[in-house]
């Protein structure tokens, strides 16, 4: 067994918390998709029909940090 793995699960977390705040997310290959496509495809676990394409778009400032230095 892997001896990260416990580091990578526990580390799963902050990274997809850091994705959410830090970038806004617009679907499809443009960004101009104003819903996604929920088709569902054929197999056992249920697969999308369509593939799932997000462009992520960078906040201006996500994380303000006070005071820094400017006093």
């Amino acid at each position: 067994m892997c001896p990260g793995t416990s580091l990578g699960l526990q580390m799963i977390h902050a990274t997809f918390g850091a994705m959410i705040q830090c970038f806004d997310w617009k679907a499809g290959t443009d960004g101009n998709l104003t819903s996604v496509d929920m088709d569902e495809g054929l197999g056992l676990n249920l697969p999308r029909a369509n593939s799932l394409v997000c462009i992520p778009v960078a906040r201006i400032d996500p994380i303000p940090l006070p005071n820094q230095g400017k006093d």
